[in-house]
């Protein structure tokens, strides 16, 4: 079954936690940073590890992180966030129930007691919530539950950088489309998708803390622990592991080794749980000959 998902839904997939709704402080000389350098041909390729919801007292980014940044001839995300508005209505054609179908009329009666009232307690409102699928709502409530804690998907890494890029005037890419993140989701089963919603109250309280967590692992580049993280946060969800993990990396790679042949540095930024572990882009770009370091 699908468990835990959208406990990390804001991390392994950047904007989506967003759309739903419309302190890195500097690392000590002490500390790694959760950025890698892979040696090119005439350049270097940086991978930044992504959180995608943060509090507003999160930046600056670590010295390292900013410098790469400032190199960077090229900006490269997992997804082109060049069209948010668009990928938000497509979302939503997406999340939509068949006709005639609302969640009240599909989820057991206690369940969907129980996320009515995870909802008033966020100050979501269930009427609006009622015509889409459980992936969605399990999303949305998990996105709330964050932004409550004081999390934000406007200071997350992504679109900040995003941001800072366009305003720099560097160009900019995506490894995947917002559309192909949206499909991810919605392929899961609508038994799966019950039962993510169901996890997801069962486990509301320790979403905020959690990613807490993880944001002071990112602080001072503590691989090991986030690989560890990773790895409990799917143990019991193979299927999605694969999914929003795996294949993921998998199509991404072919695309990182080829900016190793550009002439300008170029930097990639992508969860960070996208490049720890033993599934991450970083052992794999290892094991395919090229040289990446921690920074």
């Amino acid at each position: 079954m699908v468990r835990n998902i959208v406990r990390k839904a804001a991390i392994l997939v950047p904007v989506l936690a967003g759309l739903t709704l419309g302190a890195a402080g500097t690392a000590t000389a002490r500390d790694h940073t959760c950025l890698w350098k892979i040696t090119g041909d005439h350049n270097a390729v940086y991978l930044l590890g992504s959180i995608h919801m943060l509090p507003p007292d999160a930046w600056p980014l670590p010295n390292p992180m900013q410098r790469a940044f400032d190199h960077a001839k090229r900006v490269v995300f997992e997804a082109d966030l060049g069209d948010t508005v668009g990928a938000g209505m497509l979302m939503l054609q997406r999340a939509a129930l068949p006709r005639g179908t609302t969640l009240s009329t599909l989820l057991p009666p206690e369940l969907h007691r129980r996320f009515v009232a995870a909802l008033a307690k966020v100050d979501g409102d269930p009427e609006t919530l009622e015509g889409v699928k459980p992936w969605f709502a399990s999303m949305t409530l998990a996105s709330l539950e964050l932004q409550a804690a004081g999390y934000q998907a406007s200071e997350g890494i992504d679109l900040r950088l995003w941001s800072e890029a366009i305003e720099a005037g560097k160009k900019t890419g995506g490894l995947e489309t917002l559309a192909h993140q949206i499909e991810i989701l919605d392929s899961f089963t609508m038994q799966e998708q019950i039962e993510l919603l169901r996890q997801t109250l069962d486990e509301l309280d320790q979403v905020a803390p959690q990613l807490g967590t993880m944001t002071q692992l990112w602080r001072t580049g503590q691989a090991d622990a986030l690989a560890k993280m990773l790895i409990s946060t799917f143990k019991d969800a193979p299927k999605a592991y694969q999914k929003l993990v795996v294949e993921r990396n998998q199509a991404w790679l072919p695309h990182i080794e080829a900016m190793t042949h550009e002439d300008g540095d170029v930097l990639v930024v992508v969860g960070v749980l996208h490049l720890v572990g033993p599934s991450g882009l970083v052992e794999a770009l290892r094991s395919h000959g090229l040289l990446v370091i921690q920074q």
